[in-house]
């Protein structure tokens, strides 16, 4: 029988680390990079994507964008405040080429929050790669429609039906979003794809 890190207890600072720096070892048997998506690790998850004798070190900053970009794009201000947070801690592995793209991306993501002024189409665009995509993820955009207020752009994960969307105001570049869900129905938000 299989073991892992999570079968010994509650998830700490220790058993990441030990995880980390053991190639063959799993947190859990699927689904081991939601047990680190958790602000309370913060500090430890940059410590070890930064450190270039983590054999992990990539596959770490790779679940920590992933992360902070799905905490960002709900917009929830407990969240916002916490990735704040996470780039002042960052600040110290900015000459890390990885942590350093991190920083830039989740710092634009962050801008986009709060608007980043009149949108076009070009615009909503890039507002989409900057809040979708990322360092671990880059997948194709469309404008899906345009209304006299807001562009609708469509996220498509190439290899399954995964869809996201996002409504980027025209005036002011501020977005809302809505995925998907994996049983096929849309998130019960503002949106109800047609396709």
């Amino acid at each position: 029988m299989e073991q892992y890190l999570l079968d010994e207890g509650e998830l700490n600072d220790a058993m990441i680390r030990r995880w980390a720096f053991d190639p063959d070892a799993e947190l859990a048997q699927q689904d081991e990079d939601l047990a680190l998506h958790d602000w309370r690790f913060a500090e430890t998850i940059l410590d070890l994507a930064a450190d270039p004798n983590c054999p992990k070190a990539d596959y770490i900053l790779d679940i920590w964008d992933d992360f902070t970009r799905n905490q960002t794009l709900h917009q929830v201000s407990s969240d916002l405040k916490e990735a704040r947070h996470a780039l002042v801690l960052a600040e110290q592995y900015n000459g890390h080429s990885g942590l350093a793209r991190w920083i830039a991306d989740q710092t634009a993501r962050l801008n986009c929050v709060e608007g980043v002024g009149i949108a076009d189409r070009a615009k909503a665009l890039s507002i989409g790669d900057t809040v979708l995509n990322g360092a671990g993820r880059s997948c194709p955009l469309e404008v899906l429609s345009e209304s006299d207020t807001a562009i609708l752009i469509q996220m498509s994960s190439p290899h399954s039906a995964h869809k996201e969307w996002l409504s980027v105001e025209k005036q002011t570049g501020k977005f809302q979003y809505s995925r998907l869900w994996r049983d096929g129905e849309p998130e019960p938000r503002w949106f109800a794809p047609s396709r």
